[in-house]
């Protein structure tokens, strides 16, 4: 069996009232933040701010300092195995949503509804990290 690396950016996305953005993965059945793979020497914010745009339309967004967090997992996809990796960022948006096509549902959520619907021991980690950094202050423009 072979392995292959797997790296993408992605971003958990809050709004005014503090929920948080899922989308629903319509192949896998499953709850989701917005992730992009990087295009080759493509930088971080770069791919986050392509992605943003191509998975749910958003360009228009605040960063939540300080927020980077990385997620391990590994997956089989026939012969071989995946060890994914993927660099999460906080973003605040006001932007209208659309979601790509890969998508069948977006959803904004309650910190609990959201860790309800997330799968992933690791996403509901992230969203309890989120809870400890979101400002009480406005959010400054990136």
């Amino acid at each position: 069996m072979t392995s292959k690396v797997s790296k993408s950016i992605g971003a958990i996305v809050v709004n005014d009232q503090h929920d948080v953005l899922l989308l629903f993965r319509t192949f896998q059945r499953f709850w989701e933040f917005p992730k992009e793979k990087p295009h080759p020497g493509e930088s971080e914010d770069a791919t986050l701010r392509r992605g943003l745009k191509e998975e749910i339309g958003v360009e228009k967004f605040e960063f939540i300092q300080p927020f980077r967090e990385e997620v391990y997992f590994d997956f089989q996809l026939g012969d071989e195995m995946i060890n994914r990796q993927i660099t999460y960022f906080a973003v605040h948006t006001n932007d209208s949503i659309k979601i790509s096509e890969e998508h069948s549902q977006v959803g904004w959520f309650t910190f609990e509804k959201a860790k309800e619907r997330l799968q992933f021991d690791n996403y509901r980690r992230l969203v309890d990290k989120l809870q400890t950094v979101l400002p009480k202050s406005p959010f400054k423009r990136a």
